[in-house]
């Protein structure tokens, strides 16, 4: 079995930043659609985001390694599976309802969830068990056979 180096933890943290950043940035987009200095910062977040994708999940093996290991027969894997989907779960409730409790508590009037909301929650439920498996293991392990 093959090991693939865990990526840096630094690598899921700019990743997870850009997303906020482009999050924030599509929000406000409307209001500043037609500066250029804008659309630039928008365009720098989007490719952070890209590479920080590709390098902390992609070429590290952990995308893969979570995207097929319920099909996979070791007992080991598949209970490492469960736990890590649970804590995966736990998490990304907690961080739902901190941002819903947030807008309650500054927006008084409305909370304003949008489509570009939904789509990084999205994506954050489905990077978060790989995020899990990067924080508490060093090697990740890797089988021809995933």
């Amino acid at each position: 079995m093959k090991t693939y180096k865990n990526p840096k933890r630094s690598m899921i943290v700019i990743n997870y930043l850009s997303l906020m950043v482009l999050v924030i940035l599509m929000r406000l987009l409307p209001d500043y659609k037609e500066e250029i200095w804008f659309i630039g910062c928008l365009a720098v977040s989007a490719v952070i985001w890209s590479v920080t994708y590709f390098a902390a999940y992609l070429q590290s093996g952990l995308w893969r390694l979570v995207h097929s290991i319920n099909g996979h027969s070791s007992p080991e894997l598949k209970e490492t599976a469960g736990l890590v989907a649970i804590r995966s779960y736990q998490i990304f409730t907690l961080v739902v309802l901190t941002i819903a409790v947030a807008g309650i508590l500054f927006q008084r009037d409305r909370i304003s969830i949008g489509p570009v909301e939904v789509v990084a929650f999205l994506y954050f439920a489905h990077v978060l068990p790989a995020t899990v498996i990067a924080w508490t293991r060093m090697e990740i392990p890797h089988d021809n056979s995933l």
